[in-house]
């Protein structure tokens, strides 16, 4: 049996074991104060940093904006036409595009996009890049500062357009800023003045003048819209500026001086331009003038070629000038004392300042007449000079003949023949002949007495044989050089 008192004093008490769960101590002021320091702290950097992120966020959307902006002003640019891309015009020209009115009654241009107000600057500038591509130099527009200058030989000196926008927005205190440039081709003459009508005048509307007491014709024309100039040509030469008349100064007028011009058929055009240099459709008339017969040959010249037999004894050859009129269709040649033409030949023949009278008696002294042919002023038909061109043919001496030095044959450049001149001092000219010393085989002539070599072409891809003759003032012909000819293969 169990001793209670033993008991009590051996067993451990319940309550001597256990912590004590109802202690009164915790956290002390301290403690409490520094732990809500640092929450403070921490909610504090993470509001920063959500701050931070907030005004970063709308910056970054506030430029982008800014950026689209001036992107969109740029592609607006494109569709203002060209001649309107000029520093007095672009802004209203911008800001009458669809989305880029100006905004407020501040002063500037102001465009707000997503709550912020943005003010936009647009310049722009013409570039000249530096090539001659076509009227006019650079006064009177607007160039770029670092655009090349050409002067007064670049009739289109304005190549391109550069344009800029610069946008500018609020951000707190401090203003940002955004740039966008774009480079524009200049179009052309799509938007150039261009020559509406173009007409004589004075003394006539006629295009056909035979009056040779007219010494100028008066042209009168209109342009599609006013220019700045216009200029007038003869056949696509510049011959001057046309005036400018009217209220609305779309009308010009030009005279044209011909009391020096011979008669032919000429091409009279306009050309209108702008204040860049840019021209728009030129128009163009043609003109007949026919007011006299055609003048006579000049500088005919010619002899007996006893090198060469015709069917009544030696061959008579002829040369002359070309007439400087315009209209001279071809020449007739007569030998005096025959009713019938020995030559009649065209102006689109190769030698048709050339005559050969094959039927030319063999002794005696010959006259040969030369007329220029022209279309008539009256009727029809041809017209021929009022008196020819005479020349009394005897019988001269002939020179001697040149010594021939070489031919080298080049696959590529041709045959080259060379000879030293004879001692002759009236030689007017050389002769080729190749494969033969007839009349047919002439293929060549050098273009006065003082060349010593001639190329043919024909010798490149061919071996031929050749013969050089030396013709005189009388045209009299040595004999072929040298005897049995000289080929390079």
């Amino acid at each position: 049996m169990l001793n209670p008192d033993r008991r009590d004093a051996d067993v451990p008490s319940m309550s001597a074991s256990r912590p004590n769960l109802r202690d009164a101590r915790g956290f002390t002021l301290v403690e409490v104060m520094v732990a809500a320091m640092i929450l403070v702290v921490g909610v504090l950097g993470v509001l920063t940093m959500l701050d931070g992120a907030n005004r970063a966020t709308a910056r970054t959307k506030a430029r982008e904006a800014g950026i689209n902006l001036a992107r969109e002003a740029i592609e607006a640019a494109r569709a203002v036409p060209y001649p309107e891309l000029i520093p007095a015009a672009i802004g209203p020209e911008l800001q009458a595009q669809p989305g880029l009115a100006d905004a407020g009654p501040e002063a500037g241009w102001q465009v707000r996009r997503r709550n912020i107000v943005y003010t936009i600057t647009a310049d722009v500038c013409s570039v000249d890049d530096g090539s001659l591509d076509a009227y006019g130099n650079h006064v009177g527009g607007f160039f770029c500062a670092d655009s090349a200058t050409t002067g007064t030989a670049d009739t289109n000196p304005d190549d391109y357009k550069r344009v800029a926008v610069d946008i500018a927005w609020a951000d707190g205190a401090q203003t940002r800023t955004a740039r966008q440039e774009a480079v524009i081709n200049n179009p052309g003459s799509a938007f150039a003045p261009a020559i509406k009508t173009l007409a004589p005048s004075s003394p006539s509307t006629a295009t056909t003048i035979s009056d040779p007491g007219t010494l100028a014709i008066t042209f009168t024309g209109t342009t599609t819209s006013r220019p700045v100039g216009v200029k007038w040509f003869v056949d696509n030469v510049a011959r001057g500026d046309a005036t400018l008349s009217g209220a609305a100064g779309t009308t010009f007028t030009f005279a044209w001086d011909i009391s020096t011009v011979e008669d032919g058929v000429y091409l009279l055009g306009a050309e209108a331009f702008d204040r860049y240099g840019q021209s728009g459709a030129e128009r163009t008339v043609t003109m007949k003038l026919n007011r006299s017969a055609p003048d006579s040959p000049s500088n005919l010249t010619g002899g007996r070629n006893p090198l060469f037999a015709g069917s009544a004894g030696d061959i008579v050859e002829l040369e002359w000038s070309p007439n400087p009129e315009r209209d001279v269709v071809g020449y007739r040649v007569f030998r005096q004392g025959q009713t019938e033409p020995v030559c009649t030949t065209n102006v689109e023949e190769a030698d048709h300042t050339r005559c050969v009278d094959d039927t030319a008696p063999a002794t005696g002294s010959l006259t040969y007449d030369v007329y220029a042919l022209a279309p008539a002023r009256v009727g029809t038909g041809l017209e021929q000079s009022d008196a020819p061109a005479s020349l009394v043919v005897g019988t001269p001496s002939r020179p001697d003949p040149p010594t021939v030095t070489g031919a080298v044959r080049d696959p590529a450049a041709g045959t080259t023949i060379t000879w030293t001149a004879p001692a002759d001092a009236d030689i007017r000219y050389y002769r080729l002949y190749r494969d033969g010393e007839g009349l047919a085989d002439r293929v060549d002539r050098t273009a006065d007495g003082t060349g010593t070599s001639v190329i043919d072409l024909d010798g490149a891809t061919s071996c031929h044989r050749y013969w050089i003759t030396a013709v005189d003032e009388d045209l009299a012909e040595s004999e072929p050089a040298p005897p049995g000819g000289i080929a390079p293969c």
